[in-house]
């Protein structure tokens, strides 16, 4: 599953509801959260993995080409992967071998992209959250 940059202004508006988002996500039996080396996704990412005590590993998205060692490192894992609106989507069609979507809009601060592998077999689709509509 991939959150991307939740927008700056729901986190100023309402810096509780970013940690009720974390008090609501329970912990899977093997987790982990990746995200590239940027203060908004480590702002994003901090209240699930403090809440979870867990750790949060970097990412290099100029690697996301290469998603065979990501794919090798998360094998049986749940994975949170924060990014932006470019590498994302690039991240999420190096994942499932396709090129299947685009860079995202930058008002578009809701895409929540869901991956899923079985026995090899990869599902994968997206959700859009209005996050305006819970203000």
């Amino acid at each position: 599953m991939n959150l991307r940059d939740l927008d700056k202004i729901w986190r100023e508006a309402c810096p509780e509801e970013v940690d009720g988002l974390a008090r609501k996500r329970k912990r899977p039996k093997q987790w982990k959260i990746m995200l590239d080396n940027y203060n908004r996704t480590k702002e994003t990412a901090q209240p699930t993995a403090t809440k979870n005590n867990l750790e949060i590993t970097l990412y290099d998205p100029r690697g996301i080409d290469n998603a065979e060692g990501f794919l090798n490192d998360t094998k049986g894992k749940t994975v949170l992967v924060v990014g932006h609106s470019n590498t994302t989507p690039a991240f999420v069609n190096a994942v499932i071998k396709q090129k299947k979507y685009q860079d995202i809009d930058d008002n578009n601060n809701g895409n929540i992209y869901i991956v899923t592998i079985i026995d090899g077999k990869i599902s994968d689709t997206v959700l859009t959250i209005n996050w305006q509509l819970l203000l």
